[in-house]
């Protein structure tokens, strides 16, 4: 399993996780909003725990390999 992240909660963000979802070969581990609520709504619904509002704290977290 590859360790993705996403930038962003929007529809296309969304899109995105069902195709890779559909190859069985990646895991959403991390969210990156600007809004914490929306940030966390959008991880749960894509079975995710970890959201962040910094972006430069996400790029320094090493639970992500994409």
């Amino acid at each position: 399993m590859i360790k993705i992240a996403t930038i962003g909660t929007s529809a296309i963000c969304q899109h995105f996780l069902n195709g890779m979802n559909l190859t069985g070969k990646f895991e959403l581990s991390a969210v990156y909003s600007r809004n914490n609520k929306t940030g966390e709504e959008f991880a749960k619904k894509n079975n995710c725990n970890k959201v962040f509002t910094i972006s430069e704290q996400m790029a320094k977290w090493d639970g992500i390999e994409a």
